[in-house]
């Protein structure tokens, strides 16, 4: 786990998390929690660990009744999970459990990306952003994914073409994200119906990302296409 998480979660632990990274933030946070706060993370009914591809109303209802139940002695509660998209009204469902926690309990949220979560869910957790630059290729991800938008179909293909042939999945989320992200940036700027959609296909294409033997050739294809 990034050192720069630690040192945040180090301190007194707070209600809730949203940490921006990829699943592969989980194992690790885990031992964290067991060796430098004493968190029992196996055989305690009030640990609970999940992931999601996507997080909807029903997770968040049975999130919310979970919670609310007493911790053995009186304990803390600790709830983990991950999720690559969340649904609106998942969230909703989300923000009345922060407005209103119960006694001892913690939440750790994660996520490839903010952009997706609303800004009144992120203003009652503490939140802690994927730290770095994230380059390939002797050019960031985030100027990639900016020329990647604002220009041809035909470039865009070019643009990408050696993260295509690398066929590497976590890459190709990490280019999603910078993506998402510029477009996040964007729709607070300009909100429109064109930007939603855009979102909606960035959304899409991560899903197909996620398949068991996803073709980043295709779904990169079609983005470049499409969006």
């Amino acid at each position: 786990m990034d050192t720069h998480i630690e040192k945040i979660l180090k301190n007194d632990l707070s209600h809730a998390y949203v940490i921006e990274g990829l699943r592969d933030v989980l194992p690790p946070l885990i031992s964290f929690l067991a060796k430098e706060h004493g968190v029992l993370t196996r055989g305690n009914p009030d640990f609970w660990c999940k992931e999601f591809e996507s997080f909807g109303i029903d997770d968040g209802h049975a999130l919310k009744r979970m919670q609310t139940r007493k911790g053995i002695d009186g304990g803390r509660k600790f709830f983990i999970f991950c999720f690559t998209s969340i649904t609106e009204e998942a969230q909703n469902t989300l923000l009345k459990i922060l407005e209103e926690p119960t006694e001892g309990t913690h939440f750790f949220i994660i996520t490839p990306s903010l952009a997706q979560i609303f800004q009144t869910v992120l203003s009652r957790v503490v939140v802690i952003p994927m730290k770095g630059v994230l380059k390939t290729h002797d050019m960031s991800y985030e100027k990639t994914a900016e020329q990647f938008l604002n220009t041809s179909s035909a470039k865009r293909l070019a643009l990408i073409e050696k993260l295509i042939e690398e066929k590497n999945r976590e890459q190709a989320t990490l280019f999603l994200n910078a993506i998402e992200q510029n477009l996040a940036h964007n729709f607070h700027q300009v909100h429109s119906q064109q930007q939603v959609l855009k979102l909606k296909k960035t959304a899409s294409a991560r899903r197909d990302l996620l398949t068991t033997t996803p073709s980043i050739k295709l779904i990169f294809e079609h983005l470049a296409l499409t969006l």
